[in-house]
């Protein structure tokens, strides 16, 4: 069947003009006062678009035996869409939570602010409760005991959201339960605290990619499971995460592993300047303890530090528990206190139970104890095919294996956080002191050789445009890094997030291949933006991509 272009003008113009119930469209508040109210009206597949403002109705039980009062309780396959993160505000006012989740499927939320939530349990944002929800473009700020939980095998994904300066019993930003699954894609992590975790708390099978978890602490001094991120059990999967600049008052400064449960991957992950604070803290970057078993790959682990008396392992701590790393870079960590004696790695196997084998990998420039140290079961450490050099304390490599070597490793520029060689780096594939052939010929270390590479790392998507920026969070300036398969007229523009333009950065003819534009945080007009959130997007050959950056004081 064929439809001319002018019925099918009249079409559209039919649907435009159709009642919103026929549309399955609910509108906030212009036909229901409250999202509640529109909730209880919907049925599956509809979507309530919920205007400008802020809505406070912690009114209503959560249901399921939960008499926690909240402002929305989820009904299966509906959608809510707001005006955008800071423009649509659910407010509990520290009452109730904002959205209750409690066995329903197909829920989408997108586009709003969550706020000022509260309950006697956790999770007071968003609680998910043997549920499945996708959550986009959602802030979750200044909640207490927790932005968001997940429990009894519930299923949630989130992309381009924040969770920024919640407080909370244990994974003040997330918590993801044992049974539960989660999907988590460019997602910022930012300022949350907690007496046992600080940013994430993890028990179940979750996937992480090109998220920031940053500036979080864990307040307590017993019982502290990491600063940014606590694995307490399941499989999870970071890549190309940022974990900077996290504390922790006991162990795992940036993230910690436990439990004879608890496995995981870290893969191109950046983990600088976290910091250990307790007396015995371990591991100011990593900590691996009670028989966890992950694994570290191309891993940059820099600036992590431990303050305690007894405190030990600046940048990676292994406990009782084991470790494969692979090609990571361990630079510039230090421990503190005078008992402590690992700088960038520490090494505290137990015989017939562990075993931590590191290839291929640069551990160098502690800024105080030994490049890695293993004085307890050294025959269950396999240390080969790395670089161990001009650490404060020593470059010996104690147990067992082979291929090592001390010599300068030759970073671009390890001051500016570029780890990439030099091409005369003995790190550099085919650059090995034993020959080109030593170790199989290939990379030490984390990132490749060639100054001009991105900083980050960061492999671009073939076929896609790509997307980053660094530092994100940023005060005087960031870079925007991105990649175009092809010559095409490209149009880079910042927005705030109720979607007007802040600056225009670029708009005209690129070539194929890495581009670079900065951005110092002024506006159009030339006047300095506020402090918050901002948005770019890239437009070029008809595709179009947008990540959000964090701009501070």
């Amino acid at each position: 069947m064929t439809i001319s272009r002018g019925v099918a003008l009249s079409l559209a113009g039919l649907a435009l003009l159709a009642p919103a119930a026929w549309a399955g469209i609910l509108y906030v508040p212009q036909q229901y006062s409250t999202i509640q109210a529109a909730v209880d009206a919907a049925q599956p597949g509809d979507e309530i678009q919920i205007d400008a403002g802020v809505y406070s109705d912690p009114t209503h039980p959560a249901g399921g035996g939960d008499e926690t009062l909240c402002c929305v309780v989820l009904k299966s396959d509906i959608t809510l869409r707001g005006a955008g993160m800071g423009v649509t505000i659910i407010d509990a006012g520290a009452v109730g939570r904002g959205i209750h989740g409690f066995q329903v499927t197909g829920c989408v939320i997108t586009d709003l602010t969550i706020r000022n939530a509260y309950s006697d349990g956790y999770g007071t944002g968003l609680f998910l409760r043997t549920g499945q929800a996708e959550v986009a473009r959602v802030e979750f700020t200044e909640n207490l005991y927790g932005a968001i939980a997940i429990v009894d095998g519930s299923d949630l994904s989130l992309r381009h959201c924040m969770m920024v300066e919640n407080e909370g019993k244990a994974g003040a930003g997330l918590d993801v339960e044992t049974g539960c699954t989660a999907y988590l894609y460019d997602c910022d992590i930012i300022g949350n605290q907690g007496p046992t975790t600080g940013g994430v708390l993890l028990r179940g099978d979750v996937t992480m990619e090109h998220c920031r978890i940053v500036g979080n602490m864990a307040t307590g001094a017993a019982g502290v499971a990491g600063g940014g991120i606590g694995v307490l059990g399941g499989n999870p999967t970071l890549r190309f995460c940022v974990i900077n600049d996290n504390t922790s008052g006991g162990s795992g400064g940036g993230i910690f592993f436990v439990g004879d449960a608890t496995f995981g991957l870290l893969e191109d992950c950046q983990i600088l300047r976290n910091r250990c604070d307790g007396d015995e803290g371990r591991g100011g970057g990593v900590s691996i303890s009670s028989f966890a078993t992950p694994t570290l790959r191309r891993c940059v682990i820099a600036g992590n530090t431990t303050t305690g008396e007894w405190s030990d392992g600046g940048g990676v701590h292994v406990q009782f528990a084991n470790l494969i790393m692979e090609n990571c870079t361990l630079h510039g960590n230090g421990v503190g206190g005078t008992f402590g004696q690992a700088g960038n790695l520490g090494c505290e196997p137990l015989e017939e139970y562990n075993a931590i084998a590191v290839t291929h990998s640069i551990l160098s420039g502690a800024t105080a104890g030994l490049g890695v140290d293993c004085t307890m079961n050294p025959s269950l450490v396999d240390v080969s095919c790395s670089n161990v050099w001009g650490n404060a304390g020593g470059d010996a490599v104690c147990g067992v294996g082979t291929g090592n070597f001390s010599l300068d490793p030759l970073f671009c520029n390890a001051a500016e956080g570029n780890f990439h060689l030099e091409l005369s780096s003995p790190c550099a594939p085919g650059n090995h002191p034993d020959g080109a052939g030593a170790c199989g010929g290939a990379l030490i270390g984390a990132r490749s050789e060639g100054c001009e590479a991105s900083v980050d790392g960061t492999p671009s998507r073939d076929g896609t445009l790509w997307l980053g920026n660094a530092p994100n969070p940023f005060a005087r300036g960031t870079e925007i890094s991105f990649r175009l398969p092809q010559a095409a007229h490209a149009r880079l523009e910042i927005f705030d997030p109720s979607g007007r333009r802040v600056a225009l950065l670029h708009d005209g003819p690129l070539g194929a291949g890495e581009h670079r534009v900065g951005w110092d945080g002024t506006r159009g007009d030339g006047a300095r933006a506020a402090s918050g959130v901002y948005f770019y997007r890239l437009r070029a050959g008809g595709a179009a991509e947008g990540m959000r950056l964090l701009m501070l004081d």
